[in-house]
């Protein structure tokens, strides 16, 4: 996990450097030194999914969700600006359980 928030810091450091500038690169323990200058920053074990929730998303129980859900934004005349989109456990996109992550402190 360091890896990978190590390159993509160094991304965005030379992210529009052009030639004749050198790439920059950040230090080993560039990672543990952010982390510990940024205590709003906590490193978490993800949890791993229930059943239940790893059974809500199957595709044909989603489309059906979401075309009851355009039916009642239409009949209501819901505006987009009166939506909100959470839940108790956040979103997670691309990382599988059994992985650390890096989230604010709550």
């Amino acid at each position: 996990m360091p890896h990978m928030i190590h390159d993509a810091a160094e991304v965005i450091l030379n992210a529009g450097s052009h030639p004749p500038f050198l790439p920059q690169y950040l230090g080993r323990d560039w990672v543990t030194r952010f982390l510990a200058a940024h205590p709003e920053l906590i490193k978490k074990k993800q949890k791993p999914k229930d059943k239940d929730r790893i059974d809500a998303q199957r595709y044909e129980e989603i489309r059906e969700f979401y075309e009851k859900y355009k039916k009642v934004v239409a009949e209501y005349g819901i505006q987009q600006c009166d939506t909100w989109n959470f839940d108790e456990t956040g979103f997670r996109v691309g990382c599988g359980s059994n992985q650390v992550v890096v989230t604010y402190r709550q």
